[in-house]
């Protein structure tokens, strides 16, 4: 289990110990107790540091890519991820959608992926008029 923990937080550097026992438990179908994740978790140095980065201007760690014309330059999320195609952006954030539909947990929603919330909703919305005399 150290072993595997190590490997989903190397994959997954931004989750902490409850998103890995959400994999382990709905993913991975392995009957394991939080505290047990959470004290392995620990003991393995995993901890996601919450650290306030310092302000800094005009600084970057990576050079600016200089935009010529629209549609140059796309970006998802300030320095990690960056295309040069249009092509290229819609396959990585394609891939993304389905991670993150299909396989990422949410707390919110019962460690359940937003696909299999969606389908076992049962709720239906009807907006209702509102009328003003």
């Amino acid at each position: 289990m150290r072993a595997w923990l190590r490997c989903y937080a190397t994959k997954h550097p931004c989750h902490g110990f409850r998103r890995a026992w959400a994999a382990l438990r709905y993913d991975e179908r392995r009957e394991v107790n939080k505290k047990k994740v959470h004290r392995l978790w620990r003991e393995e140095g995993l901890q996601v540091k919450v650290v306030s980065p310092r302000k800094r201007a005009g600084v970057s760690s990576i050079s600016a890519i200089e935009a010529d014309a629209a549609n140059v330059v796309w970006a998802i999320d300030l320095n990690r991820s960056h295309w040069n195609t249009l092509f290229e952006a819609r396959v990585v954030i394609g891939d993304f959608k389905h991670e993150h539909n299909h396989r990422h947990r949410h707390s919110a929603l019962g460690y359940r992926t937003p696909a299999e919330y969606a389908a076992a909703c049962r709720h239906t919305h009807t907006p209702v008029a509102c009328e003003i005399n």
